[in-house]
């Protein structure tokens, strides 16, 4: 079938788009109370590009900064450069002012992505980037805080075009700032194909609770095509038009430019252009680009071809090195390409760009492979020869280099190495291809062992675990068995494994290395059989831990170099403790804080995992700030040395430290962090504690909404974890459930839980804290029986050596007695606060206090029961939790106490209506329905109808719940 058309001229307006606009408008002003998100999604060539152009004019217009940015599938591989493209110019304009304003860590992270503010020496930069993965995260937050310096008081618009091409860095970077929003007034506008968007694109914005619009950008009607082709064209071509290009814009404009060439059936040319962004457009604008190039005189074509190999943006002299031309006829080019609109001038003085993406993919797509590998080639040779960073010919080394090229494999590996912290993904296809391009030889096996090595580090930290195991395991078939680094890489291979869930194959690459050594008690033996020891622990068999610590310490002076004897002492305390050996465990823990205080960070570096175990005996034990000074220690050497499969464990021994003292706000801190970290990382286990976490956080906190979305997330992940830890994750959830009215779902789940923890042994701190916090609910709610079943089982797991484990069980009896006999409730209360007390455990003293005040109010002592009342509201009052606060002040309430309401609650908490929370006040105090029908003049039928909805905008399904969580938003009705 053969179309003959006519030559139509296209100048194309603006046509239509009225909504999108107003959205866009709409975004900007409210971006003054809080950032913005608007998506605008639609198929190529559809108009998003031409949108978001006349929404940001308009907004410039008005004062607001706007910046573009624009990420191109050919730089997939060149890290956050999506951001950097968008801001490093506005910092150009005046760095030192931006370098004043940013902390010394954040100036000296940004100086690695934006060379404008880029003021450090090689070395200082190498020790910069040290940190692969978990630097990536500290990364992430001096971004946000740039952001928010160049917000200003003018307000800052980010228009970042074609993100479905952009790196993995620059996705999860907007996935942290959708999580994180910077401060300040500042719109970010996303353009993307979404069938060509990442899952962790779409994933990060659907995330978005508020502050989002989202603009599908639909082909134009048949009258906006007519305003948009204008008179010249017959009714009959006007028809054909719209017909085959679907309303698209870009490709009615493809079209129009063809004239009177032949437009074949699509089946002709389907497979001429294998790509997939090109299979999406329709194989007539197929053709009209592929046209448009062929008209172009042999030069100009070459030229065409050559500048879509050098980049989305390209210069004179790079291009005729890719063209194999001098610069004067490239310039040259230029002009017939410019007045053809092939290519247009560049926002950069003397670098020029397509016209549009489509157009260069192309022209690449036309050009014949072979030709195409050699042209990288090219460009490559001339990047060497001027110097250029290795990250910048990796892209062209990638794409060009043969097998046994040496210097593509170091370039490669160098560059892997410059952008692991930011990029692992990308550094692991970069170390790929350079183990693809080093010849596998004896003589080479030195350097393939090494990048083997790298490359599984860069799969880990970017969630490719199973591709780390693999690679771990390929690289223990080459190592001979008395080869240096194989131990190094057995332990590699042993942390993934266990990362997997797969605790037994950890154990069973340990074991079979044991076996082939000549000798079963020698130093490599010694070495092996403590790294089993922490994978025992890991995998909850204490017992098993032990023994091999036993033997390793009758081994100690003949092997073992301060590195390993530091390993073995801060594996002891925690199987110790796990057996009731108090004495023993803390013996234990002071000679392992011996030998860490005097330890280097070099000599701790080899088992950092075991330095968390000591933390973590450190925490059960009671010993705080010793807990929290290692901790610290541990993880600045973890972010040194690039050990980031540690950092989110250590991230969440934070949390549990710093939860205890009662410092919730740092609590949160730390576990956001840990949450990002493994969500980044893609470490499920790490991510399933550090959302439990959350999850407890919150709910002391009083956001039960959030607790219960984490606790969700925490449950589910919890399911395929395995080991202990997955029963922590599981258990989570009890608490905001309990809080919000459903006990019975929350004892369901703590139950569980605890029968996993007592079946384990390990945690009884833990498990001391399950045990109290149910036998509080069930005494809330007149369960003493039940109660008194909590308060024995504490008993049988509290030691009578540890105070903590004591005044838990004091606590835990006092829930359980406060029923039958409140004075002796008090009693054990008010002992409980005092061993809390003295221990600076603010939020259990807090605790202790509250139900010592409610248990001297159910004795008559109204006097001593406002003391205690008074003094938990003040405790949780500094330890921000805002959840238990409402508790305390509740029981104030009910002895007459005016509590005022919180200065920050707002009108309407939760999407609650008006009458809503007129009914849901009158719920608080107690109220049935037909009481709530006579004060507001409502038919029970009304009143029943705002319930349900009350129930379903709190997620609670009891009047119980909504008194939980509305208590603390609103003012205490007269």
């Amino acid at each position: 079938m053969v179309h003959n058309l006519q030559t139509v001229k296209v100048s194309p307006p603006f046509v239509g788009r009225r909504a999108p606009l107003a959205s866009i408008a709409s975004a900007w002003n409210a971006s003054r109370g809080a950032p913005q998100w608007v998506e605008v999604r639609g198929q190529p060539g559809v108009g998003k590009t031409r949108l978001l152009t006349e929404a940001t004019e308009r907004i410039r217009t008005k004062g607001g900064a706007v910046h573009w940015g624009r990420a191109t599938e050919f730089e997939q591989d060149a890290p956050l450069a999506l951001l950097a493209d968008t801001l490093d110019g506005r910092m150009a304009e005046n760095p030192r002012w931006v370098s004043s304003r940013l902390s010394e860590e954040e100036h000296r992270l940004l100086s690695a992505v934006f060379p404008a503010l880029s003021t450090v020496d090689e070395a200082t930069h190498a020790a910069l980037t040290a940190g692969a993965g978990t630097s990536r995260y500290r990364l992430f937050r001096a971004v946000r805080s740039l952001l928010g310096i160049l917000s200003g008081d003018h307000g800052l618009v980010l228009l970042l075009d074609d993100v479905h091409w952009a790196d993995t860095a620059s996705i999860d970077l907007l996935g942290y700032l959708t999580q994180h929003p910077p401060a300040g007034r500042i719109l970010f506008a996303i353009a993307y194909r979404p069938a060509q968007a990442p899952v962790r694109l779409t994933a990060a914005l659907a995330r978005l609770t508020g502050g989002r619009r989202l603009i599908e950008v639909e082909p134009l009607s048949t009258d906006e095509v007519d305003e948009l082709l204008g008179p010249d064209p017959t009714p009959a071509h006007r028809r054909w038009l719209h017909e085959a290009a679907g309303g698209n814009p870009f490709y009615l404009e493809a079209l129009a430019r063809l004239g009177e060439a032949s437009v074949r059936e699509a089946d002709e040319i389907g497979e001429s252009l294998p790509e997939e962004t090109m299979r999406e457009v329709p194989a007539a604008v197929r053709l009209a680009l592929r046209l448009e190039l062929d008209r172009l005189s042999p030069e100009a074509d070459l030229v065409a071809r050559a500048a879509a190999v050098v980049g989305d943006e390209f210069d004179a002299t790079t291009v005729a090195a890719a063209a194999g031309l001098d610069t004067a006829r490239v310039l040259a080019a230029f002009d017939d390409l410019a007045t053809r609109d092939i290519v247009r001038v560049g926002p950069a003085s003397g670098r020029f760009r397509f016209r549009h993406p489509l157009v260069r993919h192309a022209a690449y797509a036309a050009s014949p492979p072979g030709w195409r590998v050699a042209t990288h080639g090219r460009v490559a040779t001339l990047l060497a020869s001027v110097g250029a960073p290795s990250t910048v010919q990796a892209p062209h080394l990638v794409r060009s280099a043969c097998p046994g090229d040496q210097h593509a494999v170091r370039v490669l590996a160098d560059a892997a190495v410059e952008v692991a912290p930011r990029a692992p993904a990308v550094a692991g296809q970069w170390l790929r291809t350079a183990l693809e391009l080093l010849p596998d030889t004896p003589a080479t096996i030195g350097k393939r062992l090494g990048l083997l090595t790298k490359l599984t580090q860069a799969l880990a930290v970017s969630g490719q675990l199973v591709a780390g195991r693999d690679t771990a395991r390929d690289a223990l078939r080459r190592l001979e068995p008395d080869h240096p680094c194989r131990r190094e890489v057995v332990r590699t291979c042993a942390v993934l494994e266990r990362l997997l869930d797969q605790p037994a194959n950890a154990r069973g690459v340990l074991l079979a290395e044991l076996q082939h050594l000549a000798d079963p008690t020698g130093v490599d033996a010694f070495a092996l059989r403590v790294r089993l020891a922490v994978e025992d622990l890991w995998a909850g068999e204490i017992r098993e831990a032990e023994a091999t610590l036993d033997w390793a310490g009758d081994l100690v002076a003949r092997h073992a170099d301060r590195s390993t004897e530091f390993a073995i002492a801060a594996l002891r305390p925690v199987p110790a403790y796990a057996a009731g050996r108090m004495d023993l465990a803390c013996a234990y823990a002071a000679r392992a804080g011996q030998l860490m205080d005097s330890a280097t960070d070099q000599e701790l570096a080899p088992w950092l995992d075991g330095a968390a175990w000591f933390c973590w005996a450190e925490l059960l034990l009671g010993h705080y700030e010793d807990c929290l000074h290692r901790l610290g220690r541990t993880l600045a050497i973890a972010r040194d040395t690039r050990q980031s499969y540690i950092v989110s464990p250590l991230l969440n021994l934070h949390v549990r430290t710093l939860g205890r003292l009662g410092r919730l706000p740092e609590a949160l801190a730390y576990a956001d962090e840990a949450v990002e970290l493994a969500r980044l990382q893609d470490f499920q286990q790490a991510l399933a504690i550090a959302l439990g976490h959350q999850t407890i956080l919150l709910s002391w906190m009083g956001d039960y909404r959030a607790a219960l979305d984490a606790g969700r997330r925490a449950a589910e992940l919890g399911r395929t974890i395995r080991q202990w830890w997955g029963a922590a994750a599981r258990s989570a959830i009890a608490l905001p459930l309990i809080y919000t009215g459903e006990v019975d779902r929350g004892h369901e789940v703590m139950s569980a839980a605890c029968e996993e923890y007592e079946a384990m042994g390990l945690d009884q701190t833990q498990h001391l804290s399950f045990c109290e916090v149910m036998a509080d609910a069930e005494a809330a709610r007149g369960g003493t029986a039940r109660a008194e079943t909590w308060a024995t089982r504490a008993a049988r797991t509290a030691h009578p050596d540890l105070p903590t484990h004591q005044a838990q069980l004091q606590l835990v009896r006092a829930h359980a007695r406060c029923g039958p006999d409140p004075a002796a409730a008090a009693d054990l209360a008010t002992r409980a606060a005092e061993t809390f007390a003295a221990l600076d455990l603010r939020l259990d003293t807090g605790r202790a206090r509250l139900r010592a005040g409610t248990a001297h109010a159910l004795a008559g002592n109204r006097r001593q029961a406002l003391a205690d009342l008074t003094a938990s509201a003040s405790l949780f009052t500094e330890c921000g939790a805002r959840g238990l606060l409402a508790q305390a002040n509740r029981e104030q309430r009910r002895l007459g106490i005016r509590i005022p309401a919180p200065s920050t609650h707002q009108d309407s908490p939760m999407g609650l209506s008006a009458r809503e929370i007129e009914v849901a006040r009158l719920v608080i105090d107690g109220c049935t329905n037909q009481q709530i029908a006579d004060r507001l003049y409502l038919s029970i039928r009304t009143v029943e109808t705002h319930m349900s909805r009350i129930f379903a905008k709190l997620e609670v399904s009891s009047r119980v719940g909504v008194s939980r969580v509305l208590t603390p938003l609103l003012a205490p009705t007269d």
